[in-house]
């Protein structure tokens, strides 16, 4: 298969597990449901007014709009 051609998921780094996001700049969620099961949500991703695509993140009770290509740096740098 081509380079890029496979979607890969990673934890968002300082997010608990409940996000990740992919090298192709999708973002999931995942919640934890009462039956103990995991809810997943795929998060839409939306243009800012300076047209940057941004997606909700909350992080210590505090939900901001975060640029998706900061999110993708964030997740995939090289340790």
């Amino acid at each position: 298969p081509p380079v890029g051609y496979y979607e890969l998921f990673k934890i968002l780094p300082n997010s608990l597990g409940v996000y990740e996001v992919s090298n192709k700049g999708r973002v999931r969620k995942f919640t934890r449901m009462e039956n103990g099961f995991l809810k997943e949500e795929l998060l839409e991703v939306k243009d800012n007014k300076q047209g940057v695509r941004t997606v909700p993140i909350t992080r210590e009770g505090i939900t901001k709009d975060i640029d998706i290509n900061e999110l993708i740096k964030e997740t995939f740098k090289d340790k």
